[in-house]
């Protein structure tokens, strides 16, 4: 039995463009701070992938997410596995010797962490491996 919907892989770029053409004006609402079209949060991903690679992610690469469940969070859900990566998201609510033991652990070749988790990676930096990037971000105008 054929059928249209079972003739592509169902993976999360498919997902995003899938839903990007069906909805394009749809509204994807951040805590009423920030709000996308669907089409606009595809092609922000679209970017972020970009920019991954330009940063040298590479298929197959473990990146940790540090993050609360943000806008930002959200479009890295999407753009880590779209450049070919493995999301690893960090449980922020654990102690910090278990946050780098996961993260050792995982093998994670990048990190990105949000501002406000700073203090914790600055706590533990001397368990970072040697050769893993640190990416930082925030949602302040500040510089970081």
């Amino acid at each position: 039995m054929s059928s249209e919907y079972y003739e592509y892989e169902l993976t999360i770029d498919k997902i995003l463009d899938s839903g990007s053409r069906s909805f394009p004006t749809r509204e994807i609402v951040y805590r009423d701070i920030r709000r996308y079209s669907f089409s606009s949060f595809s092609q922000s991903v679209k970017r972020l992938v970009t920019g991954l690679r330009k940063l040298g992610v590479k298929k197959g690469d473990r990146i940790g997410v540090i993050d609360w469940d943000t806008d930002v969070y959200m479009h890295l859900y999407y753009a880590i596995p779209m450049a070919g990566a493995v999301i690893h998201t960090v449980n922020i609510r654990y102690p910090p010797e278990l946050i780098m033991k996961t993260i050792l652990h995982a093998e994670d070749k990048f990190l990105i962490v949000r501002d406000e988790f700073l203090p914790l990676v600055e706590k533990a930096k001397n368990f970072i491996p040697t050769g893993m990037k640190v990416i930082t971000y925030s949602d302040t105008k500040e510089k970081v």
